[in-house]
Formats: structure tokens, C-alpha cells, sequence
């Protein structure tokens, strides 16, 4: 089965409402609890907090969930447009979903892969292949991958040879941002952490790491730090 999209759960916390009569609980959490919570109540706690919670639908036969709280974490798989009335040529491109499937087998048949290089960026990139793009934050030590149109705009400012990525962008439940990456200078020639984000009003910066897909079916790709400029199409 085709999954809908990618999580990154992180610490994951496992409420069942209707186990430990937590429905309330679950109704009114707008974030996740705290690690060192009471177990059985998910109430109290302080310091840390889970990255995600999951859980149960209300409705039978019952569903498994999982909640992100941070739009990052979440990788739609599919854009799902819908309709009611007469249809739309220029915001429905494909009239049936069997055209999707064609032009999806056709990308899987004629799509380029990425190959393990030899350059201190440590991968190379084929046209067409896979990457990702992260945010590190120093506060939790870990790799926040961008949203996928954030992903999109800096690898096309990339492979397009641009100095500088510049972007508006609200991280997590803070206010929207302008930031800009320099693309022209890596400052680490190992690839990890090479670019740096700076918030054009406040002057902090974080670092940022370019990724490569290099082998492994989709969902499960193996993924190398790259600066390798991709070639372009032909």
C-alpha cells in the first residue's frame, strides 16, 4: 500500500483515550507532554517534551494516528486536488486517476539515480535525483529537514549555479522570517554543515547540510552529504 506521507516521529508518545480514559486529555492537547510526565495521565512534567503523539480514532472499527506538531516533520506523498462542478483543465492537469499512475510508472521506468562519488562532497548527483536539505538546531542537536517547497526552491537556486537562496519562512510556531543562504562559499568542505541560514532581521544563523539519495528503494533511500552541483538537464 502507497504510503500518504513521511513522519519523523522522534520521541513518540503513545496515548490510547479510551484504555486509560484519557479522551479529555487527548481533546484538549495542543502539544505534546512532557518526557518525564506521569505515564498513566500524560499531566505534569517539565524540561523536554515528546516530539510526536500516537494514538487511536474515536470511531470503529478504530484507526492508528500519529501527530506531528511541526510542519517539518511532515512529508506529504501525494497533493490531492479535488473539484465539484464542471472540471477545471488548468488546476486538474490529469482528468483520471489512471493518468497519474501512467506518468508516475513512466518517472519510475525513465528516472535518473544517484551515484556514490569520490569528491570531498562525498556523493555526486545524477539529474533528476533525489535530495534533501536540513537546518540544524543546536538547541536539540538534530537535523530538521526543510519543508518540501523550501527544499525545492534552494536545490533549483543551487543547481542553477545562484550565489544565494533567499526566503520567507516560519520555523516550528515561531513568526514568519526573511532568511537568506549563501550558496557560493561552503564553509565545510566535508559536505555536513556546509551552508549557512541567517535570519535577515535578528543576524542568527544556523547551519545547513545538503543531502543526496544514493541507493535504496523510495522511502528507504541511503542519503550522503553532498555539495556536487548537479548537471544540468539535457
Amino acid at each position: 500500500m502507497d504510503r500518504l506521507c513521511n513522519l519523523l516521529l522522534g520521541d513518540c508518545a503513545t496515548m490510547d483515550r479510551d484504555k486509560h480514559g484519557l479522551e479529555q486529555t487527548c481533546r484538549n492537547l495542543v502539544a505534546p507532554p512532557y518526557l518525564n510526565c506521569d505515564k498513566k495521565t500524560f499531566q505534569g512534567g517539565n524540561g523536554q517534551k515528546y516530539n510526536s503523539v500516537s494514538g487511536w480514532t474515536g470511531s470503529r472499527p478504530r484507526s492508528k494516528v500519529w501527530i506531528v506538531y511541526e510542519n517539518g516533520r511532515a512529508y506529504p506523498e501525494y497533493l490531492v486536488r479535488y473539484y465539484r462542478g464542471q472540471r477545471d483543465p488548468s488546476r486538474t492537469p490529469l482528468a483520471k486517476p489512471s493518468a497519474g499512475r501512467a506518468k508516475k510508472g513512466a518517472k519510475k521506468r525513465g528516472g535518473a539515480t544517484a551515484a556514490a562519488g569520490t569528491g570531498g562532497g562525498g556523493a555526486t548527483a545524477a539529474a533528476g535525483a533525489a535530495t534533501l536539505w536540513t537546518v540544524h538546531q543546536g538547541e536539540q542537536q538534530k537535523e530538521v529537514p526543510l519543508p518540501p517547497d523550501l527544499n525545492a526552491q534552494l536545490e533549483a537556486a543551487f543547481a542553477g549555479g545562484k550565489d544565494v537562496c533567499k526566503f520567507r519562512h516560519a520555523f516550528g510556531n515561531a513568526a514568519a522570517f526573511d532568511y537568506e543562504i549563501a550558496l557560493s562559499a561552503p564553509s565545510n568542505p566535508t559536505g555536513k554543515h556546509s551552508f549557512v541560514q541567517r535570519n535577515m532581521k535578528t543576524g542568527k544563523t544556523r547551519p545547513v547540510s545538503r543531502f543526496v539519495a544514493v541507493g535504496g528503494a523510495a522511502g528507504q533511500e541511503d542519503w550522503a552529504h553532498s555539495l556536487d552541483r548537479p548537471p544540468p538537464p539535457v
